[in-house]
């Protein structure tokens, strides 16, 4: 069986996605600077497909013989997963650049911008609650254990991304809607992971996203080459990095999880982005957020635990 194929454990593989995403907010911030959503995503996606092209392409040669790509799994499961990667990119994208600017002065906005960061990091992680609810439906049942973990880990995500006086705006709608998005690629991603190769199942849904975020950027955001240029940093971060890398990262990682380990372990992004925060951009950490760190590595730890009735 594939799952038993990789040496690391997945949830190993799965923390080094979560620690590309978490670097990757504040170049989603820098970025929503210069260019609308639709635009970055776009340059972001199709970046990121154009580098795993001669990485699947060099896995073939080394392997000298030829590979099961999936097919039809490979197809479908590449176009679903590229139209809801495409939603939950957006939408995110939108949510990190949503801020009601009437009446604001510069530095009100920036304080405003750092915690509508934190805040939609925390909305988007939902995804960890979404994942088990839809698993329910799909009769894939979860440990006693597990649950605990995602109720635990939600605790923290608030204690760690939620600032006090916390209110709900326009922007929060869309980081709502992307943590469906998000949730509903992760299981989608569970369906067809052991019937197709990653790094080639990566590589079509970002082809997707950025076709179809193309295709809404000429029609809603006319973009200039100079603007994109003024983002290119950002852009090649999120291509390579948060894209191309974490991405097919979490592929081959939730081949060894079950998808919601996987999208605890992933939540872990919220955890990164605050620590990257505070080295990068000298963010102070308060109690409450070393609180929230606390409680999330201690999810994640508990919902490693198989349960009685579990199948190893």
């Amino acid at each position: 069986m594939p799952k038993k194929k990789f040496a690391i454990p997945g949830s190993v593989i799965l923390l080094l996605a979560a620690l590309a995403w978490g670097s990757a907010f504040v170049a989603q911030s820098l970025g929503s600077d210069s260019v609308r959503p639709f635009t970055f995503n776009a340059a972001r996606s199709l970046l990121g497909a154009l580098v795993l092209v001669p990485v699947f392409l060099t896995f073939d040669r080394v392997n000298k013989k030829p590979k099961k790509s999936g097919g039809k799994a490979l197809l479908i499961g590449g176009i679903l997963c590229g139209v809801l990667l495409f939603m939950a990119c957006n939408l995110q994208q939108f949510a990190i650049s949503y801020v009601d600017t009437a009446g604001k002065t510069a530095e009100e906005l920036e304080t405003i911008e750092k915690a509508n960061i934190g805040k939609v990091a925390f909305l988007t992680a939902l995804y960890i609650v979404l994942v088990p609810v839809f698993g329910v439906f799909m009769k894939k049942k979860a440990g006693v254990q597990v649950w605990l973990g995602v109720l635990i880990a939600l605790i923290g995500m608030y204690f760690l991304s939620i600032k006090p006086g916390f209110t709900i705006s326009g922007g929060d709608i869309y980081a709502f809607l992307c943590a469906f998005a998000f949730a509903l690629q992760i299981i989608v991603v569970d369906e067809v992971v052991d019937k197709v190769d990653p790094i080639r199942l990566s590589c079509l849904q970002f082809l997707v996203c950025g076709i179809l975020s193309c295709v809404c950027a000429a029609i809603f955001d006319k973009p200039a080459l100079s603007d994109i240029l003024n983002a290119w940093a950002p852009i090649l971060y999120m291509g390579v990095v948060s894209s191309g890398i974490a991405y097919t990262l979490q592929i081959i990682g939730q081949s060894r999880c079950n998808s919601v380990v996987a999208s605890l372990v992933m939540s872990m992004e919220s955890v990164f982005s605050a620590l990257f925060g505070f080295l990068i951009l000298h963010q102070a950490m308060l109690g409450r957020e070393i609180a929230g760190c606390v409680l999330m590595l201690f999810a994640i730890v508990l919902a490693q635990i198989p349960g009685k009735k579990e199948k190893v």
